[in-house]
């Protein structure tokens, strides 16, 4: 009976060790369909500016000015200054970025004009020839034959840190224009500011946004900081046109996801066969090979080639399939994107403002093991929208504050006709006076008017800090 026992026994085990097997060459037949190629979608937007209304071109130069001649470093210069980083053209220490930026007039006349172009039309993806001297790092990377120039996730994007410098480069130029009292020079560093951040966001990317976000603030703080220092620089007609360039930041805080759509979509493609109804199964090889890189981890063919194979039965029936994983996906992403329409006050009302995930199960047994890796903190992203919208209203409460000086030769009570709102209590916008002129601020996370006592961590989501959120004059 006993040994009976042990021969069906046996034999089972040898059905499944034989089905195992067959499972396992058969997942390694699989084969991935490459249908979509994302980096053209990408670059979709740059590549239909027309050759001669191309900025990038113009912008090269200056980069190439900006590198051979960095912005100073008073840390580097001084071993131990006895002051705080100048922020103003009076602040001890300046003197270095006087004679920085009159090095760059020309360089910043070209900025300006490329700002003003239709289009950057930077095609990312291989270093062109003419821009060697730009990217020297990524050149000569792809000229040893490193890098994939196939996934999507691969794509670099060093035209950023660029795009920051020459933001950086404009606005010491505005504060030294202001000081000087030409209100026109001020106005159009200004201006090119905010045509970076449009070029900038040419690729819908989602760190292309956020590098967009931080110029739009800093046009926002350089503004506010001009105003601060010389709140009557800008005659009537210019300051209606810095109000109306102002508004039309709005449209430009939107955090697109597309592209993080795009880097999913390419390595689902990648990863997963292709059954023609938007459903498929784990390529082993690829899976493992795409999340190794993805991980950091140095990674080739002869090292993993044999053991994701050998767990691709077990990945079948743990893991999501390719329709799975993809629906799983758009439903995190649509929840966080549906928080955008949300003010900070109205988000904080919510009894879970953002939807939390639990991971477990680890690589094998976490059927959304590849969400868990790639998606980002989307909610801190999101909540970074909200406030530079803060900042923009607290620059459009400072420049009807700065109107109705001119109209009444006093500061006005209250900002209820300055159109916008508190992000945080959805009523106007505050006003108290101040040393010299009054201070424009918002009742911050605790929702409580503390007089316009500044607190650094005031406007911060969750933080429930004492202190206001000060727009005007700016705060560090």
């Amino acid at each position: 009976m006993v040994k009976k026992a042990f021969k069906y026994l046996a034999i089972f085990f040898a059905v499944v060790f034989l089905v195992y097997g067959v499972w396992v060459f058969v997942a390694m037949q699989r084969q991935a369909t490459i249908s979509v190629d994302y980096r053209v979608k990408i670059n979709e937007v740059a590549a239909a500016v027309p050759a001669d209304e191309r900025a990038w071109p113009i912008y090269r130069d200056a980069v190439i000015a900006l590198r051979l001649d960095p912005e100073p470093n008073i840390y580097q210069i001084y071993d131990e200054p006895s002051f705080d980083e100048p922020t103003w053209p009076t602040d001890e220490g300046w003197v270095h970025y006087d004679s920085w930026i009159e090095g760059h007039q020309d360089t910043l006349e070209q900025v300006r004009r490329a700002s003003s172009m239709k289009g950057a039309g930077l095609i990312l993806g291989s270093v062109a020839e003419e821009d060697k001297d730009v990217f020297p790092d990524q050149y000569a990377m792809e000229q040893s034959g490193e890098g994939s120039e196939e996934y999507l996730f691969s794509l670099l994007m060093p035209q950023l840190s660029h795009f920051r410098s020459m933001g950086r480069a404009l606005a010491t130029d505005a504060k030294v224009a202001a000081h000087e009292g030409d209100a026109v020079r001020c106005l159009e560093d200004l201006q090119a500011i905010i045509g970076l951040s449009n070029h900038v966001r040419e690729h819908p990317v989602l760190i292309s946004d956020l590098v967009g976000h931080s110029l739009i603030n800093l046009a926002i703080y350089t503004m506010s900081d001009v105003l601060s220092h010389e709140p009557f620089l800008f005659n009537e007609d210019e300051l209606a046109i810095l109000k109306e360039d102002v508004q039309s930041l709005h449209a430009k805080t939107d955090i697109r996801f597309e592209g993080e759509r795009y880097l999913m979509l390419d390595l689902l493609q990648r990863m997963y066969t292709d059954d023609g109804n938007g459903d498929g199964s784990l390529i082993p090889l690829e899976a493992s090979n795409s999340l190794m890189y993805l991980q950091g981890v140095e990674n080739t063919y002869q090292s993993v080639s044999f053991t994701p194979a050998l767990f691709a039965p077990i990945a079948d029936v743990f893991h999501a399939s390719r329709k799975e994983l993809l629906d799983e996906y758009d439903s995190r992403l649509n929840a966080v994107e549906s928080k955008k329409v949300y003010s900070l006050g109205e988000l904080a009302a919510l009894e879970e403002p953002f939807p939390t995930y639990e991971h477990t199960g680890g690589v094998v047994l976490n059927k959304n093991f590849i969400i868990d890796l790639l998606m980002p903190a989307l909610d801190r992203i999101v909540l970074q929208t909200m406030y530079t919208k803060g900042n923009i209203d607290g620059l459009l409460a400072t420049i009807h504050a700065i109107e109705s000086y001119r109209v009444d030769g006093t500061w006005p009570a209250s900002l209820d006709g300055s159109g916008v709102s508190d992000q945080w209590s959805g009523e106007p916008l505050r006003i108290a006076m101040g040393d010299g002129h009054p201070v424009i601020y918002s009742v911050g996370s605790n929702q409580q008017d503390d007089g316009g006592v500044h607190h650094r961590d005031a406007h911060v989501f969750g933080s429930h800090k004492g202190g206001d959120w000060i727009f005007w004059p700016p705060q560090e």
